[in-house]
């Protein structure tokens, strides 16, 4: 347990900060908080408090039992062989909804903030770290491009996740330069497809790999 907690006290503490935070300033709160918001940033939806602030602490929740998880439940129990680049991704996605956290209390208590283009850069920046770290996880059956045809052969696997590597650091690193001068609207009409390709073209690509190493 010890161990479990030296390794994962940050996370806990970054668990608790939308707890905390929404809880020091609940009674400053508005009886509508801001949920939505459009590519224009306008906001378009709202909840009634508490029911607005509870969904950032228990998808933290959920997704950090994941997490957790994943080591005990993987059959082919590779985890831990990339156990670090798995913890800087899990950091790095309760850093996003920490952030998620604190534009909801900003504009609830009357910040004028560019929710898209906040949110934006930081998804980038998830989806570039992402990225760097793409060609180290090795096979399992909870993170990576699970595919048939990864799963099925390790060198399918790796050579898919070294070519996603590349094509998400590329795809991000435009995405960011697209991000310094287009404007939300523009931007997500962009964002979208980019995303699309970074997530299909892996997949299509460890089925080409797998055909051609069965036609070998």
């Amino acid at each position: 347990m010890g161990t479990w907690l030296s390794k994962q006290w940050l996370i806990l503490l970054m668990m608790l900060t939308p707890l905390v935070l929404f809880i020091s300033v609940y009674d400053q709160l508005p009886d509508e908080i801001p949920t939505h918001w459009n590519a224009r940033g306008e906001l378009d939806d709202t909840m009634p408090k508490p029911w607005g602030l509870l969904p950032l602490p228990l998808t933290m929740l959920f997704l950090n039992v994941m997490f957790w998880v994943i080591p005990v439940l993987d059959p082919k129990k590779n985890v831990e062989s990339f156990q670090r680049p798995l913890f800087i991704v899990q950091l790095l996605t309760n850093l996003l909804f920490v952030v998620l956290a604190l534009i909801t209390v900003g504009v609830a208590l009357g910040l004028k903030l560019d929710v898209p283009l906040i949110i934006s850069y930081a998804v980038i920046f998830l989806l570039l770290t992402l990225g760097n770290f793409m060609g180290k996880f090795r096979p399992n059956y909870f993170v990576g491009i699970r595919t048939p045809w990864t799963l099925e052969s390790e060198e399918v696997w790796m050579k898919t996740h070294k070519m996603a590597g590349w094509v998400w650091v590329a795809c991000s690193l435009g995405l960011l330069g697209l991000r310094l001068w287009l404007p939300n609207e523009v931007f997500y009409l962009i964002f979208i497809p980019v995303v699309l390709f970074m997530s299909f073209a892996p997949m299509g690509y460890s089925w080409w790999l797998y055909r051609q190493q069965k036609q070998s």
